[in-house]
């Protein structure tokens, strides 16, 4: 009760000591997408050459 925590002889009663540990963990994602350069040529239509 933040009242009673305020007088001298009852604060004893009501403070909150003690000590604690934080674990925090991170996780991080990822996806690896390969190209091969020569898999991945343009195409005579993707290059705007009609035929």
């Amino acid at each position: 009760m933040p009242i009673l925590n305020k007088i001298p002889i009852l604060s004893a009663l009501f403070e909150r000591k003690g000590t604690f540990i934080s674990n925090r963990k991170l996780l991080i994602l990822l996806r690896a997408n390969i190209v091969i350069p020569e898999e991945k040529e343009p195409t005579p239509a993707e290059l705007g050459l009609g035929e």
